[in-house]
């Protein structure tokens, strides 16, 4: 595709080194480097990378895609390890427009500054689900206990409001039956 566009493309090929991606992109005097990864562990790899270009303080734009990778993944687990942009690209398609706006200096601090930010709301979501997981976790035996009287014919409800950290929940009786070689009970949600 950018080859298409009148892009320069050096190709590595598949599971190249970091060092090899690096030394190439400084010998070549890169505009921007692009990963793609296609198999899950390449995804850790993605981020030993970026922390190579970061400790090696190099400034040349990173652009990730590829079957595995995900904008929450890059927001999460990339960018906080390359202090330059990394631009997650859904497809090869979308590369064409990132990397046009990469090459001209206004374009490219636009497309970072609103990058980052979509990148900065993705953790904060992020951070809130854990502290929600976190929450949950410490009812857990509470909820435990309830979830077992499920067991005994109880059928518990829990809602929880992430604002204020409440929580209600609602149980009832219902008739239910166990069947005694298998020890499984069955409810009947009949009038």
């Amino acid at each position: 595709m950018l080859q298409c566009n009148n892009f320069e493309v050096i190709d590595l090929g598949v599971m190249v080194p970091a060092d090899k991606i690096i030394q190439t992109a400084i010998d070549e005097k890169a505009d921007i480097i692009g990963l793609s990864g296609l198999i899950t562990p390449s995804l850790d790899e993605m981020e030993y990378f970026l922390g190579e270009m970061n400790r090696l303080k190099l400034n040349i734009p990173v652009i990730i895609g590829g079957a595995t990778t995900s904008k929450e993944h890059t927001a999460i687990k990339l960018y906080p390890k390359y202090q330059h942009e990394v631009i997650y690209t859904t497809n090869a398609s979308r590369a064409v427009t990132i990397c046009a706006a990469l090459m001209n200096p206004e374009t490219k601090a636009e497309l970072w500054a609103r990058t980052k930010k979509e990148y900065e709301q993705i953790q904060q979501a992020f951070a809130n689900k854990k502290r929600l997981a976190s929450s949950c976790q410490s009812r857990q035996p509470e909820l435990t206990a309830l979830m077992r009287s499920a067991a005994n014919g109880w059928i518990t409800k829990c809602q929880h409001q992430s604002k204020r950290a409440l929580w209600s929940i609602k149980m009832c009786r219902l008739p239910h039956s166990e069947n005694l070689s298998t020890g499984r009970h069955s409810f009947d949600y009949g009038a």
